[in-house]
């Protein structure tokens, strides 16, 4: 058991840990209480300073911003210069504000300025990165620190602009784009009736090609017309005469002898078209005619007449003047003169003639053998694309460049059926060719022959012309649609090519009696039109009317008027509205020119991109460069004009450029 005694003896030494204890506990608290009391010694003693320090460090902030616009307005080039920068009181004046190179010490405070470029976006936003740099705009960091009675600082941040107005010149109304001096081409200001302003309007590619019609939308009650007897009707050739505004076209008949071999129409150039007889050719005996090649005052006729397989024919007075005599008695079949040299195929065989007259009996140049029957002969440059009706030789390209010793010619298979004919764009980049009908295969063929002196060439495309039998092709607006005709089914095919590597068809014709042949031609009137024979007996020849319809030229520029800025100015930005999507693109060029004599009349414009070349282009909003010498573009200038630049690589759509603004200094 425990005593009293102990238990006595046991609460006295607790006592005295208790004690203990709070000793140690009140001895912290004292050292505490003693360091804040210090502390607040401290800054009593140092907080006036402080604050003082920090109101003259404030003064001098507030002064090297107003330093920062003086400098700006007296002269921009000379205050946007990136780099570490303070203010200081020009020598020169002694009345304004400079900048000096570097910080500087001011009764004990350190100063300086930092100038850099300003980054905007295609919206014309400031962002720190990826965008462009605004040459009228830069950022300013000003600094002024300190070290007593403490290391401080204080700092701030601003953006300038070139000058304090930032103004701008907005064209957005047919008045707007239509200033005196401005210029179009291929394209077109349209008034915009449903715009809140009637005269609001836009900017967009003209149409493709000329003719009010639309291709792709053919007539088939245009124009017609019947030819003496009971011609059944075969090739078909025209041209359009400017000398006596009209075209000339020309018919022959092969099918049968009851018809003249040739019938010479003429159509003027009225809307809708007359159609005339100019001349009907009777030979004696009669002849039937496979095809012709018209030429001012003259037609070449392939004839099946042993000793004559070329007749050419007197336009004034529909007499013979003249022949070809090819060798042998196989027929003369396709015919085409160029440059006084004539290419006749006859049979297997290319027969080429001296044409330079078209009097008498004219002699062979050169000869070469072909594939097969030559069914259609176009010469294009120094070179002669056949369609043959080999199967293994559908097209057939021989070098003429020496008409008296022409190439081995060069053979090409599309789809082991005959070739019926063939049309060659003008620069004989692309072959059109179309070949006999088959169920399960294509019949029309787009060939890529940008290198005839290839061995092989590749087909872009190809298409089924369906239940027709091909007999011709030709192309129309620029080579952007074809026409393939034929006999069955949809005997008149209008065929989009815009895009090359899936054509379609877009419009047609049937009923029309098996069409033989085709030939357009574009009037200097605009008028387009489709001229083709048919098995009809009383309207064996048919005018179809054609045209742009919805299509637009494939590019095309508007240039503005001068813009006069009334004395030298800095041009900032260029930015725009426009309707665009991924087959269309609107881009800008940019000029500008100091004023001759106080006018901008009469100065001459280079037009320039971003980097001050004639090599790129404005597509958002961009800065313009600011060029003093070098090229012909200036800026800061008094004249100033924008050219916009509209294309398409789909000649169904078209951009449509709506509004133009440009930014600029005075």
């Amino acid at each position: 058991m425990v005593s009293l005694r102990q238990l006595i003896s046991s609460r006295k030494k607790l006592q005295g840990g208790y004690s203990l204890v709070e000793l140690l506990l009140a001895i912290g608290l004292f050292g505490f209480l003693i360091s804040i009391l210090f502390a607040g010694f401290v800054a009593t003693r140092d907080g006036k300073p402080q604050q003082k320090q920090r109101v003259l460090a404030a003064a001098l902030l507030q002064e090297t911003v107003e330093a920062v616009r003086v400098v700006r307005e007296q002269d921009w080039a000379e205050f946007a210069q990136n780099g570490v920068w303070h203010p200081v009181i020009d020598p020169v004046t002694g009345t304004t504000w400079t900048l000096a190179v570097g910080s500087e010490v001011v009764n004990g405070f350190t100063r300086q300025l930092t100038i850099s470029d300003v980054q905007r976006n295609s919206q014309g936003d400031i962002v720190a990165s990826g965008g462009t740099v605004d040459p009228s705009t830069k950022k300013i960091d000003i600094t002024v620190s300190w070290t007593t009675p403490l290391v401080s600082s204080i700092s701030s941040s601003l953006y300038v602009t070139r000058y304090l107005d930032n103004l701008t010149f907005t064209h957005t109304t047919v008045t707007d784009f239509e200033q005196t001096g401005y210029s179009i081409d291929n394209t077109l200001i349209v008034a915009n009736p449903t715009g809140e302003d009637p005269d609001n309007g836009y900017i967009r590619l003209s149409p493709l090609g000329s003719g009010r019609g639309d291709w792709c939308s053919p007539n088939p009650d245009f124009s017609e017309f019947d030819l003496s007897g009971q011609a059944d009707a075969t090739g078909v050739m025209a041209f359009y005469n400017s000398a006596s505004s009209r075209s000339e076209v020309f018919t022959t008949t092969g099918q049968n002898a009851s018809g003249n071999p040739l019938s010479y129409v003429r159509v003027s150039n009225a809307y809708p078209p007359v159609p005339t007889l100019a001349g009907l050719f009777a030979s004696q005996p009669q002849i039937k005619a496979n095809a012709v090649f018209g030429v001012p005052g003259y037609a070449y006729l392939t004839t099946p007449r042993p000793g004559q397989e070329v007749v050419i024919v007197d336009l004034s007075n529909m007499s013979e003047v003249g022949e070809f005599n090819a060798s042998g008695s196989v027929n003369g079949q396709s015919i085409f003169v160029k440059d006084g040299v004539g290419y006749l195929t006859q049979g297997s065989d290319l027969r080429i003639f001296d044409a330079s007259s078209p009097t008498g009996s004219r002699t062979q140049l050169g000869t070469v053998g072909l594939a097969g029957l030559g069914t259609k002969i176009q010469v294009v440059g120094n070179f002669a694309y056949i369609s043959t009706d080999s199967t293994s030789a559908q097209l057939q390209i021989v070098d003429v460049s020496n008409p008296s010793s022409p190439g081995t010619p060069k053979s090409f298979s599309v789809n082991g059926l005959a070739g019926k004919s063939l049309f060659v764009s003008e620069s004989g980049e692309r072959v059109y060719l179309v070949t006999a009908q088959s169920a399960s295969q294509s019949e029309f063929f787009i060939i890529d022959a940008s290198d005839p002196t290839k061995n092989s060439l590749s087909v872009i495309s190809s298409g089924n012309t369906g239940d027709m039998n091909p007999s011709a092709v030709a192309t129309v607006l620029d080579g952007y649609r074809a026409l393939v005709v034929g006999s069955g089914g949809n005997e008149y095919q209008v065929w989009s090519i815009v895009t090359e590597t899936a054509p379609t068809v877009c419009g047609f014709l049937g009923n029309l009696g098996g069409i033989r042949d085709v030939a357009a031609i574009v009037q200097d009137n605009g008028d387009a039109y489709a001229f083709i024979t048919t098995g009809q007996s009383d309207s064996e020849l048919k005018i179809i009317e054609g045209g742009p319809g919805g299509a637009y030229s494939p590019m095309g520029t508007y240039e503005s008027a001068t813009f006069d800025a009334g004395a030298t100015t800095a041009f900032n930005r260029i930015f725009y509205t426009a309707d665009e999507n991924a087959e269309t693109t609107v881009e800008f060029q940019v000029a500008g020119a100091p004023a001759v004599n106080g006018s901008c009349a009469g100065v001459s414009f280079t037009f320039v991109g971003p980097d001050g070349t004639a090599n790129t282009y404005f597509d958002g909003i961009q800065a313009l460069p600011f060029m003093t010498q070098g090229t012909g573009y200036r800026n800061p200038a008094q004249c100033f004009r924008y050219k916009a630049f509209l294309e398409t690589t789909n000649v169904d759509v078209t951009p449509i450029l709506e509004e133009v603004t440009v930014n600029y200094s005075p």
